[in-house]
């Protein structure tokens, strides 16, 4: 079953980039999709 993000945890996300706490985190690439792409996997096609 998919389980897809809710709009309050995207947005945790973003506070958190928002904040002093992530001074530290630079030149990253942070993917936020909420549970909208699955990867393929083997486990998923049995």
């Amino acid at each position: 079953m998919l389980d897809r993000g809710k709009p309050e945890e995207v947005a945790w996300a973003v506070l958190v980039l928002a904040s002093d706490e992530a001074g530290f985190i630079a030149g990253q690439t942070l993917v936020i999709y909420g549970g909208q792409i699955q990867p393929e996997s083997r486990e998923a096609s049995l």
